[in-house]
């Protein structure tokens, strides 16, 4: 048992340190996966983006280009997609991407073709790693915080409030926009 565990251990130190990893997340991965970590890194590098916190796409594809795994690879462009979802949701402050909006940013990044792309968001959505309702796709943790607010709202009592004064409203908004250095668009 000694003796397989420091195997596992030596194996995997030198292709995660070469992978820019530090030794704090090399023994959380090691404690993780225990004696398969080297054999679990090596069928899929990009499953420690979900397994191990701290540890994202550009980190799990040193890996894979280290390890020899081609760019059109599927576990590659499974991963690359829930990422590129987080990233689009993060920068625009949205919960959702559209589905023909993240259809042409992969085209256009990634220069794979649709059939690809198409079959791994299926895939995708199958295994419930985004959520896909009519023509947007959600990180989960997203689609549930929204579940969750409406849920909520739902339950508010509907009942009628004063009117508001538009012009107090507007000045309201202008100061939390500023002070948030944020912008609303007019749906919201």
């Amino acid at each position: 048992g000694i003796l397989k565990a420091d195997d596992s251990l030596e194996k995997i130190i030198p292709l995660l340190s070469a992978s820019g990893i530090g030794q704090r997340n090399i023994m959380a991965i090691y404690h993780f996966y225990g004696d398969e970590a080297y054999a679990k890194i090596i069928a899929n590098p990009y499953r420690l983006i979900e397994d191990i916190y701290g540890i994202g796409f550009k980190t799990a594809d040193k890996i894979g280009q280290q390890i020899g795994i081609a760019k059109d690879d599927e576990r590659r462009i499974y991963a690359y997609l829930i990422a590129l979802v987080n990233n689009l949701t993060m920068q625009r402050g949205d919960s959702y991407v559209l589905y023909d909006d993240l259809a042409y940013k992969f085209r256009v990044q990634s220069h794979l073709n649709n059939s690809l792309f198409t079959k791994i968001i299926s895939k995708i959505v199958f295994n419930n790693a985004l959520i896909a309702e009519e023509n947007r796709l959600y990180p989960c943790l997203q689609y549930e915080a929204e579940k969750g607010i409406s849920q909520i709202l739902q339950t508010f009592p509907k009942e009628k409030l004063a009117s508001c004064n538009d012009e107090l409203l507007k000045n309201e908004i202008n100061h939390l926009e500023k002070d948030l250095n944020i912008k609303y668009d007019e749906i919201q």
